[in-house]
């Protein structure tokens, strides 16, 4: 898993980038919806 694409928002991004790519690696469920991030939603 990798976490970028913050720019210049990077030290206020980071921190909960950080916090999402834990839960994920924990297989926990972010307390956000991903759903927006996820590539497949420009597949028709």
């Amino acid at each position: 898993l990798t976490g970028f694409g913050h720019q210049h928002v990077g030290l206020t991004g980071g921190a909960k980038t950080g916090r999402i790519l834990a839960d994920l690696i924990d297989q926990k469920k972010p307390n956000i919806d991903l759903s927006e991030f996820n590539p497949n939603r420009y597949m028709r």
